[in-house]
């Protein structure tokens, strides 16, 4: 299982599904999952709009997928990484 985060503006979705098209073709059996935080789509005036000027679909979501970005997340906030040595 991979899961990918999408977010930001039309130039980042671009690069964002040209990777997972490369991932989909790497990996061929096994399933992608994409999570596709609202908040972040909000700062830019289009919102997600890639799926619309494209005509392109990105891999489905699962609450599994969620989980772990969430998980991540509060492992870095509880473990930062230290570059100071």
């Amino acid at each position: 299982m991979k899961v990918l985060y999408f977010g930001g503006g039309l130039g980042n979705q671009i690069f964002e599904y040209t990777f997972y098209l490369a991932l989909k073709d790497r990996f061929p059996k096994e399933r992608i999952y994409g999570v596709y935080p609202n908040f972040k789509f909000r700062e830019h005036i289009g919102g997600f709009e890639i799926e619309e000027i494209f005509n392109v679909k990105f891999p489905l979501t699962s609450l599994k997928a969620k989980f772990f970005i969430v998980l991540v997340f509060f492992y870095k906030k509880m473990f930062p990484k230290n570059t100071s040595v």
